[in-house]
């Protein structure tokens, strides 16, 4: 369908069952993409979904809700900014938030090379330790110099590459 310049939308939906001995449940996924202008998107992300972190986790049937907000931001040809908020609410009355930052900007400029430089902050915060089999630390925090590749292999073919080193 034709969208008009100033606002260009995608939406998407999905679902399915899922079936565990003894558990069944419904699981669905619902996102909404807007573009808009050249230089600004954002995507919202809705899901209905096991929490399938460790075999423990995923025997014991725990389910998770989740939204997403990713805003996406390039100024210019040089700055990209990406800003993600997360969160997360477990059947076994856990829940999680994640924001996660990152910038970066253009390092090189090759007809067979693309390279982008730049950094990444993330904080990371579950309710409570349930001790259910997945990884819930409290005030987790990370940051790292980010890079950001693209190698030309032909006309239509490329590898891209990313690598953080941080703590």
């Amino acid at each position: 369908f034709d969208v008009p310049e100033e606002l260009r939308e995608a939406y998407a939906f999905a679902a399915g069952q899922s079936s565990i001995p003894g558990d069944g449940t419904t699981l669905w996924r619902l996102r909404g993409d807007a573009m808009f202008s050249d230089a600004f998107s954002a995507s919202l992300y809705f899901e209905h979904d096991r929490q399938a972190a460790s075999p423990r986790s995923l025997s014991l049937g725990i389910t998770r809700n989740s939204g997403e907000l990713h805003l996406h931001f390039t100024p210019d040809f040089n700055w990209t900014g990406d800003a993600w908020l997360h969160k997360d609410n477990y059947s076994d009355d856990n829940s999680r938030t994640d924001v996660i930052l990152a910038l970066r900007r253009a390092a090189v400029r090759k007809p067979k090379l693309i390279l982008d430089l730049g950094g990444i902050v993330e904080h990371m915060h579950y309710d409570h330790y349930t001790g259910n089999g997945y990884y819930a630390p409290d005030n987790y925090r990370r940051y790292g110099l980010t890079a950001h590749a693209y190698v030309g292999l032909g006309g239509d073919n490329g590898l891209s590459l990313h690598a953080v080193l941080g703590r």
